[in-house]
């Protein structure tokens, strides 16, 4: 016989009644006690003593537990190829053998959740607590669904900041958490869950792109550019799961380049004008800034000479219509010393690409389905 034992004080309140549970006299508890645990069937054993719930379940035949495992196995596959329907038979499957399964009760809420079907999926999460109040899976589970499906934030901070006290290195949970004080305003808590994720997984790719986005939302395109490159440099290619957040990174890393190109703007034009005057200085001619918004590759500076003209031409991406992108910057320095003089040649400048970025989409950087847990009954 396979004995749960769980402390009352731990067991989630219920959706609707709040009813403090120690408080109610020993007949009523039972009660509400044999209302609570239905799901787990007839032959379930329920006692309290002291505080503590013990629930004793029959043992499954060995050959029925095997049977049970497989499924659970064949179910785990069919939810990764995100056959959600054939996850769900096998689930039900192994929870009439093993309807303390923990592990298959929330991944049976999941599949029902990832099937638009979050009323069902809320039950069983509810159940798996029941049976686990200290399953940090179950916990970010419910409150995706009261901060997406029920729009019940409170609800959801409690159960993220939950399932963080649990399990507070799982980098899974902490990003989720993260993006929920983002969408409450709470900026530096976001900040602070998202470099802790970083610093748990640095292979986690989902708060890279967490800690990128709040950066740029937040005015910071440097930070959010800098995070991308190291998420890029770290996590080296994506696998199908993530290949759409890589999508999204990508886009976002654009959109970044552009914003940091505007802030920086006036620095940038600053330091191009000190070297066109350098160069100007050096040489027999002047040199003239001209702005070009049809450009849209590299631009060769045109020398005076192979051009008829008393002056070398500088072309410049011209303004557009969000943004005006300098593309000769700083870096000219390297490629045009004393091009001035016929002699030297007609080196190439180097030239920023001004090509406009996609429209980046809302993407959730939450990643598809955590990885299994090993343990359960």
């Amino acid at each position: 016989m396979a004995t749960l034992k769980i402390s009352l004080s731990d067991l989630p309140p219920d959706a609707v009644d709040v009813t403090d549970l120690s408080a109610l006299p020993k007949a009523e508890l039972m009660a509400r006690l044999q209302d609570l645990y239905a799901f787990l069937g007839p032959d379930a054993e329920i006692a309290v003593d002291e505080g503590t719930v013990s629930i004793t379940l029959p043992d499954p035949s060995g050959y029925q537990r095997a049977a049970a495992e497989r499924a659970f196995q064949s179910a785990m596959k069919a939810g990764e190829r995100g056959d959600n329907a054939r996850a769900i038979r096998l689930l039900e499957q192994v929870l009439v053998t093993l309807p303390a399964h923990t592990s298959a009760r929330r991944n049976l809420a999941m599949a029902h959740l990832e099937s638009g079907d979050p009323e069902t999926a809320k039950r069983l999460v509810i159940e798996t607590l029941r049976l686990d109040p200290k399953d940090a899976w179950a916990h970010l589970l419910l409150g995706n669904i009261y901060a997406k499906h029920e729009e019940d934030l409170d609800r959801a901070e409690a159960c993220y900041k939950r399932a963080a006290e649990l399990s507070p290195r799982d980098a899974f949970i902490l990003t989720n958490y993260g993006a929920l004080m983002t969408e409450r305003g709470r900026t530096e808590e976001a900040d602070d869950l998202f470099l802790r994720a970083i610093h748990e997984d640095p292979t986690y790719p989902n708060a890279y792109y967490a800690l990128a986005l709040h950066a740029y939302n937040t005015g910071d395109p440097a930070r959010a550019t800098a995070t991308l490159e190291n998420m890029f440099e770290i996590v080296k290619a994506p696998t199908p799961r993530t290949e759409a957040l890589f999508t999204e990174s990508r886009s976002l890393y654009l959109h970044a380049c552009v914003d940091l190109a505007r802030q920086r703007h006036d620095e940038l034009m600053a330091l191009v004008e000190q070297r066109r005057q350098e160069l100007e200085s050096a040489g027999d001619y002047p040199i003239r800034l001209e702005e070009d918004a049809s450009l849209q590759v590299p631009a060769t500076s045109q020398m005076a000479w192979k051009h008829a003209r008393d002056h070398h031409n500088d072309p410049l991406c011209g303004p557009r219509p969000e943004h005006h992108a300098p593309s000769s910057d700083a870096r000219t320095r390297t490629h045009r010393d004393g091009a001035s003089r016929p002699r030297r040649g007609q080196e190439p400048l180097l030239r920023d690409d001004c090509r406009q970025p996609r429209s980046r989409g809302a993407v959730d950087c939450r990643p598809h389905r955590p990885a299994e847990a090993a343990g359960h009954l």
